[in-house]
């Protein structure tokens, strides 16, 4: 074996190319934050920003109660890019997920039973009112536009109700 190695040209070029993608995918990402900052300041804020942190509470809408509002249109548009470009991407995801997760541990189970056993429970709940939300909403005699806008306002006046009794800002 040699004292010191020598890449090959297919190694070097992965190596190349490794970067060129996480360059690019890190290029990609911050746009995506700077996107996410600039729609989120604007639809909750009025305000043409792109300073966004996840990890702040975010002051009282100057809009006040009309903030309900703001999932609705952003329902719109989700919707309107489902339905054109990508239509297999239809629903929550939330069975998929169940459906592609591998049995618990049992000794893990076992721990943390009175634990899993509240959750299980709350997932349960969680789960079968989705089901019924997505089974619900679908049976509506609604153009799609319409039905999605119905259930981000409902969900607008959910987030709404829980800002307002819980005293958060």
């Amino acid at each position: 074996m040699p004292r010191y190695y020598s890449p090959t040209p297919v190694y070097r070029k992965t190596v190349f190319l490794s970067l060129v993608i996480g360059v690019i995918t890190g290029v990609a990402a911050w746009a995506f934050h700077i996107l996410i900052g600039l729609i989120y300041n604007f639809a909750l804020l009025g305000q043409f920003s792109a300073d966004y942190d996840a990890n702040q509470h975010t002051p009282e809408s100057p809009l006040g109660w009309l903030v309900i509002f703001v999932p609705v249109l952003g329902g719109i548009v989700v919707i309107w890019l489902i339905r054109n470009f990508a239509p297999e991407a239809k629903g929550h995801g939330v069975p998929a997920v169940v459906a592609n997760t591998d049995p618990a541990n049992p000794l893990a189970i076992l721990l943390y039973f009175p634990f899993a056993l509240i959750i299980g429970l709350f997932a349960l709940v969680f789960i079968r009112c989705i089901y019924y939300s997505e089974d619900f909403f679908d049976t509506l005699p609604l153009n799609p536009y319409v039905r999605h806008m119905l259930g981000m306002l409902l969900l607008g006046i959910l987030m709404y109700t829980l800002l307002r009794t819980t005293g958060l800002p």
